[in-house]
């Protein structure tokens, strides 16, 4: 998983299987943690991120989320809530991911 300027990009090692792919198939949440001489934690303003839209590469193996909200200094977990599968009808072998953003790239920046 990797941060845009407008949302995030996920790179699967095997294209998607045919069919189509929506904003539902995704959960996306955010928090920070506030810093403390203790490693850990609570997690801090919890916030659900609106997908708005959902690009798939030619080649079915990136997936962009459209996300509204995206701020610097917080944690993003992704949850795949879609069933989605490749090719061969195997379904993803990780569902969730997690992204420290501590910097949003400058629009048109990859």
């Amino acid at each position: 998983m990797r941060v845009r300027a407008n949302g995030i990009e996920i790179e699967l090692s095997e294209p998607l299987g045919a069919g189509a792919v929506a904003p539902a198939d995704f959960a996306v949440r955010d928090f920070r943690y506030q810093p403390t001489p203790d490693y850990g934690g609570p997690k801090l303003d919890e916030r659900t991120l609106t997908v708005r839209r959902v690009e798939l590469s030619p080649d079915r193996r990136r997936i962009f989320l459209a996300l509204e909200g995206l701020a610097e200094g917080r944690v993003l977990h992704l949850e795949v809530r879609g069933a989605l599968a490749d090719a061969r009808g195997q379904a993803l072998w990780s569902r969730e991911a997690w992204y420290t953003l501590n910097r949003l790239p400058a629009r048109g920046a990859t």
